[in-house]
């Protein structure tokens, strides 16, 4: 056999590859690298970023007026309540006379702890599973109002002879004095577990509990309000009396008034509280100057408390009793008949003006000196001397040369 004859000779096999698919490749290339380091680049960015703590509080001050403190339960320490304090379960909350605290809960739920009020706050859990959250709480002493959202969570709260359920969509006052407790509903309802059994506390109904016996009785409406209507001004004289009215309730034996600087009223602080008002008007005798809220209840034979009326504004400014600045003149010097020298004496740091010139300030001794000019064709010479003080008190002194 001859093997040249049978060996194949040596071949190239040539591609022709068209630029764009090559410039394609390298871009894809490109992009991949790309893609990767950016990627690369955003995870390093992400993990030197600080971690942002989301508030996971359950509950949280919302708003703190006057002398608020708490005591940890983690801790035994009793510290200043204000809108950063960290609110945990089993804390005690403490308001002073003139103070208050509002607590927002994360269902949207609001308790507003009174003035003079001790309150335990706690957190339980109602399913196994931790979903549902239940709110429970403790007044030892004091008064708390609770409103509920429609899509609240359950909330109860412990007074001395009562465990009370709030419901949702309610708005409810509760408040204990160690041997009574009252619960009295403005909308919604809540269930009581009384020591005489369950009670169900509709929208304005009331329900003192004690040991030996609970007594219901219906909320007298608010009032409504006449005058001053909300942002009425006043500017009063000294001693001058402000009015207040209102439209009679129907079973009201008596009305309490309260004016208060502070929205809230808390008691320490208010500037009128006046009760068993057989009228259906008072008059405020010698206000001072502030800004003011105001608000009415109605109470029947019986004692019950109605709800309060809304609690509009209004301004109260004095007038000043201005007094009357002495001026005289003590020495009067002619230059010649148009032009004379005035000499004089009023109080102390006092603005003279003379014959509407410009004003003059009489020194720490009340003595001032002024040239006056008098126009040609003068034959009357009149000085009318003006002086103002600091505190707009005025004179004035008209004299003929």
């Amino acid at each position: 056999m001859d093997l040249k004859k049978n060996k194949r000779p040596l071949t190239s096999d040539w591609f022709i590859i068209p630029k764009k698919t090559i410039n394609r490749v390298i871009g894809s290339i490109i992009a991949v690298v790309l893609f990767l380091v950016s990627g690369f680049l955003l995870k390093m960015y992400l993990e030197s970023r600080p971690k942002i703590e989301v508030d996971s509080r359950a509950a949280k001050f919302i708003k703190v007026e006057g002398r608020v403190s708490i005591k940890k339960a983690s801790s035994g320490v009793t510290e200043t309540v204000n809108l950063d304090t960290l609110l945990e379960s089993e804390d005690t909350i403490q308001t002073g006379g003139d103070s208050y605290a509002i607590v927002q809960y994360a269902d949207g739920s609001i308790y507003n702890i009174k003035s003079d009020s001790t309150i335990i706050f706690k957190e339980t859990y109602e399913s196994k599973d931790k979903e549902e959250k239940r709110v429970a709480s403790k007044i030892t002493i004091g008064t708390i109002s609770v409103r509920t959202t429609p899509e609240s969570g359950s909330h109860t709260v412990s007074l001395s002879n009562t465990t009370a359920d709030i419901n949702k969509d309610s708005d409810a006052t509760l408040s204990s004095d160690g041997v009574k407790d009252t619960i009295q509903v403005l909308s919604g309802s809540v269930k009581a577990q009384t020591p005489k059994g369950t009670e169900l506390i509709s929208t304005d109904e009331r329900l003192e509990i004690v040991k030996d016996g609970n007594k219901r009785s219906k909320l007298p409406p608010s009032p409504a309000l006449k005058s001053p209507q909300n942002g009425t001004k006043f500017l009063l004289k000294n001693r001058e009396e402000i009015e207040l009215a209102w439209e009679p309730i129907a079973d009201a034996q008596y009305y309490r008034v309260m004016v208060s600087p502070v929205y809230s009223f808390p008691i320490k602080s208010l500037s009128l509280d006046k009760q068993q008002i057989t009228d259906t008007k008072f008059k405020w005798a010698n206000p001072i100057e502030g800004s003011y809220y105001w608000r009415v209840q109605a109470i029947t034979r019986d004692g019950v408390e109605g709800k309060w009326s809304d609690t509009p504004s209004f301004e109260v400014k004095i007038q000043k009793q201005f007094k009357e600045i002495p001026v005289k003149i003590t020495k009067t010097t002619e230059i010649n008949f148009f032009l004379i020298e005035i000499e004089g004496v009023t109080n102390p740091g006092g603005l003279v003006s003379i014959n509407d010139r410009p004003q003059i300030q009489a020194d720490s001794s009340g003595y001032f000196k002024a040239d006056v000019s008098f126009p040609p064709g003068t034959r009357i010479r009149k000085l009318q001397i003006e002086v103002v003080d600091a505190n707009g008190n005025k004179g004035q002194l008209i004299k003929e040369l």
